[in-house]
């Protein structure tokens, strides 16, 4: 059963009733199995690149994934966004995919699962 992997793997499970509309709900323990249950594992959120228009006001203070060498973002316009002191600016893509903000949260818009 995939969702008892998941489970396994340390993944968030969901239940609620079946053929149900009613929302899902946070399963805290597999150990019961409930026939009247339907599960999923929880959806994980979208994260799509800012735009010009998403950028948090600058200036915002961004770390480099994996190396923790902290940064600005200085500027931004429809294409690129620029760190401090850089000469050359990097895509919304190359942002979300290498710099994350200091708290750890991505440098993109999270979108509802």
């Amino acid at each position: 059963m995939p969702v008892l992997a998941a489970y396994a793997d340390g993944k968030s499970i969901q239940h609620r009733a079946r053929r149900s509309a009613c929302e899902w709900l946070e399963t805290r323990n597999l150990a019961c199995l409930d026939d009247t249950l339907e599960y999923r594992i929880k959806p994980e959120p979208k994260v799509r690149p800012w735009t010009v228009d998403t950028v948090p006001p600058m200036p915002v203070q961004v770390r480099w994934k994996g190396i923790q060498h902290r940064t600005f973002i200085a500027a931004a316009n429809e294409h690129v966004i620029w760190l401090g002191g850089a000469h050359s600016g990097i895509s919304y893509e190359e942002a979300l995919k290498s710099l994350e903000l200091i708290d750890g949260s991505p440098c993109g818009t999270t979108e509802p699962a």
